[in-house]
């Protein structure tokens, strides 16, 4: 097309020779003509499959672990919920107890004030008999003698 460099622009279109074999030779050991490599042998991929092995069995571990944990966790939620059940129960019985020793008193009270009642009437009865009786007979003369 007819495009030409520039003294200016040259240099960052053109490689370093030294700079180049450098990154050349450090991926060469990947780059091959013959036979496929075995990668399975490499020290770099026993070295990442004992690590993996290591990752996997730690989850297994923190699987195990949170699975205990969550078990713990759903057990104390229940001992709390028992806990609170029994509050519960008990702050009733001692609400019924309180209720039961209020209407026990209540009923004393009603007693005490219906036998007040029946002694007054007893009395204001046997008062009137006496009112009745005494207006029967004759009235008491005082007379001088």
């Amino acid at each position: 097309m007819g495009h030409q460099l520039d003294t200016s622009q040259l240099p960052y279109f053109l490689g370093n020779p030294e700079q180049e074999k450098e990154l050349y030779s450090k991926y060469i050991v990947h780059l091959t003509i013959q036979k496929a490599l075995d990668v399975s042998e490499s020290p770099e991929y026993q070295k990442i499959k004992n690590e993996n092995q290591i990752l996997v069995a730690e989850t297994v571990k923190h699987v195990v672990e949170r699975s205990e944990l969550q078990d713990f966790k759903a057990e104390l939620e229940k001992s709390n919920q028992r806990i609170i059940d029994v509050e519960n129960d008990y702050r009733a019985q001692q609400a019924d107890k309180e209720l039961a020793s209020t209407i026990k008193q209540h009923e004393i009270e009603m007693a005490v004030q219906k036998g007040i009642a029946e002694f007054k009437k007893e009395l204001l009865g046997q008062s009137q008999e006496r009112l009745k009786k005494n207006m029967k007979e004759p009235p008491i003369d005082f007379k001088e003698e």
